[in-house]
């Protein structure tokens, strides 16, 4: 499931990965949705049928994606939009894969809300275009001081 990591209160596309490894195809997939994370949006999937069922709140907990079929050694993308929750912590999916003879395979899934302030991955570019400025600035001044000078021993 990506993304693995977010902002408090940020909607997000998730995608969620599905391989076939055994020798039997994929039949069904159900991906349990922990609180307080919103759905707000499934992609439509050609070929399988899509429900949503929902807590009191009406807030999607559970999607199950059947009648379509993952054959073996082939993989298929399942995306839907959901909201990340407004508290940092570490939360815990769970998907379950059914194969057409019966067979199930359960999949634990972590996803984590960082702490408010912007990605660390923001930050340190960030702190790149800062560093590139100062050079910048470094040469124009410096570039100034050389015209100055050429200026100067032009009128002499």
């Amino acid at each position: 499931l990506t993304p693995q990591e977010g902002e408090p209160g940020r909607w997000e596309k998730f995608t969620m990965t599905v391989p076939t490894e055994g020798n039997s195809p994929t039949a069904e997939v159900v991906l349990a949705v922990p609180a307080p994370y919103e759905v707000e949006a499934i992609e439509h999937k050609v070929d399988w049928r899509v429900r949503a069922e929902r807590d009191g709140k009406g807030l999607v907990r559970q999607i199950i994606w059947s009648g379509g079929g993952i054959p073996p050694l082939a993989f298929t993308e399942f995306r839907f939009i959901a909201k990340h929750p407004a508290a940092a912590g570490t939360y815990q999916w769970e998907a379950r894969q059914t194969y057409r003879d019966g067979q199930t395979s359960t999949w634990p899934i972590q996803t984590k809300v960082r702490a408010g302030g912007l990605a660390p991955a923001i930050e340190r570019r960030l702190e790149g275009l800062k560093a590139m400025s100062l050079a910048a600035l470094g040469v124009a001044a410096a570039l100034l001081v050389v015209v100055a000078a050429l200026l100067v021993g032009r009128r002499r």
